[in-house]
């Protein structure tokens, strides 16, 4: 996949809502599929959010950092009256988390390993971000 084709697609996860992720075993075109998926089929059932952002500056980290910061946020969060139902759950967040790290680890005996693990970082990114 080329980089204006990864923008591309990483703009569009942008839009959609968190859906549990599917098994990181899975070829690059069953992501790219599951990607098209939720570009045709969610809206957030929020509504209309209106949110300020923080600069984490999450997606510019390593992979290692962005594991461990996010396990570090779902810590935090998990079962804190501040957040009792957050969108996407943590538990999406987590699935994304385990998914990155088993990409991560199969980068290099996988076909399309590095891939594979960029789409799953940026479905932890967009996952990030949206929390």
């Amino acid at each position: 996949m080329s980089k204006k084709e990864f923008k591309k697609e990483t703009k569009r996860i942008e839009r959609k809502i968190g859906k549990s992720l599917t098994s990181v075993n899975q070829s690059k075109e069953a992501i790219e599929a599951e990607l098209l998926e939720l570009e045709l089929g969610a809206l957030d059932p929020r509504g209309p959010v209106i949110c300020f952002m923080v600069k984490l500056g999450f997606d510019a980290k390593s992979v290692a950092k962005q594991l461990y910061t996010s396990r570090d946020v779902i810590g935090c969060m998990n079962g804190n009256p501040n957040f009792p139902s957050p969108l996407p759950t943590l538990a999406d967040i987590t699935t994304a988390a385990d998914a990155l790290e088993l990409a991560q680890n199969n980068m290099r005996t996988t076909p399309g390993g590095k891939s594979i693990r960029d789409l799953r970082r940026q479905e932890l990114v967009v996952l990030m971000r949206r929390l």
